[in-house]
């Protein structure tokens, strides 16, 4: 149920940015689920959205970053979205910037 919600969230902000922010902090805040497939597939979105979008590219990492310096985050919402960076750096810079 948790992942058709969040697919149906990255379809929104593919087809139709309009609420950008919000739809961006709840997929983020996925990040600190109890659940740890659901942490997991926060990146699998995120990654499908900034391919499909590559210019939400500073925004996606801007949200990360928001969502990180926040007090009281999981040590593994933090491990997940380090990788997801690390990966996101390996792409070819046309997707990435």
């Amino acid at each position: 149920m948790k992942k058709q919600m969040m697919d149906t969230l990255v379809e929104l902000l593919i087809q139709k940015a309009e609420e950008e922010r919000t739809i961006l902090a709840l997929l983020v805040n996925k990040y600190g689920d109890k659940e740890k497939k659901i942490a997991k597939y926060s990146s699998t979105l995120l990654k499908r959205l900034i391919h499909a979008h590559p210019n939400m590219t500073c925004v996606v990492l801007r949200q990360l970053g928001q969502y990180v310096s926040k007090s009281g985050i999981s040590a593994l919402s933090v491990l997940l979205i380090v990788k997801f960076i690390n990966k996101l750096t390996s792409m070819p810079p046309t997707i990435v910037f």
